[in-house]
């Protein structure tokens, strides 16, 4: 006998999740980041600074969804990514005056997310279904932010998106510069440096 929909215990959480997700996701939209921003941001309110490996790790988080993560705080100049003074060939990354102001006014949009998705559940109904789920991601080892949006390409998927936009440019005989990033390191050998990535060569 097929099983319904219904009695599926992931159905349910992805139902509950994208509801409350896309309600937060909305609030802080509203604010001007985005939902991964604002785990990056709160992450360093609670540090002075970091490094960009340092804050991948502490987010869970690849370097490369870091570092791009921390180019567009850079342009809101809500983060600061400047050279360590210890180590010159290292990059520090920092709140702004704007950034530290902004975390608390997004923490109180978190806490009333949550209150409006779950305040009516009692004390213990709501410790009962945090230490399930906390134990469900212990489990099965899960660690970091949850992806927001488009679900991650594979690796071979990237290589045949990067195969088929370089034949692109190169039909079109576009300069590199003109391509998009992921093309324009197939082409030219390297790829515009960002926040942590070793200089691009001259």
């Amino acid at each position: 006998m097929t099983s319904a929909l219904e009695a599926h215990l992931g159905y349910w959480l992805r139902f509950v999740s994208n509801h409350v997700s896309h309600a937060f996701k909305t609030k802080v939209e509203a604010q001007g980041v985005t939902v991964a921003e604002w785990v990056v941001l709160r992450w360093l309110f609670d540090h002075a600074s970091a490094r960009p490996s340092q804050l991948a790790e502490g987010v869970g988080l690849t370097r490369g969804a870091v570092s791009k993560l921390v180019d567009r705080l850079v342009v809101k100049r809500l983060v600061t990514c400047v050279a360590d003074e210890h180590d010159r060939r290292a990059q520090r990354v920092a709140l702004t005056a704007a950034g530290r102001r902004l975390v608390p006014r997004l923490a109180a949009l978190a806490d009333q997310n949550d209150a409006e998705a779950f305040g009516h559940l009692d004390a213990d109904e709501r410790a009962a279904l945090l230490a399930a789920l906390q134990r469900i991601a212990q489990h099965h080892g899960l660690r970091g932010a949850p992806r927001v949006g488009r679900c991650p390409l594979s690796a071979a998927a990237r290589a045949r998106r990067t195969w088929r936009c370089t034949r692109r440019c190169a039909r079109r005989r576009a300069d590199p510069a003109s391509c998009p990033p992921h093309t324009r390191a197939a082409r030219s050998g390297w790829a515009p440096p960002r926040c942590g990535s070793p200089a691009a060569p001259p």
